[in-house]
């Protein structure tokens, strides 16, 4: 995982669903680099991808 990622990771959750206004805040990026970061991820195996669109939440695997 890359520094980038590991601030997101910290703040997602293994029992929560969070969508992208729950964690944008409180990350250093634009909310179009954390939705790349995100998406990277789920592709990794590191988070689970739930919804589409602008229902789409993120959780720990």
């Amino acid at each position: 995982m890359t520094e980038d990622e590991k601030v997101i990771y910290k703040l997602l959750s293994k029992t929560m669903l969070k969508s992208i206004s729950e964690i944008a805040p409180y990350v250093p990026f634009e909310k179009s680099k954390t939705t790349h970061l995100l998406k990277t991820m789920g592709e990794k195996g590191v988070v689970a991808v739930e919804g589409k669109g602008r229902g789409t939440k993120y959780i720990i695997k």
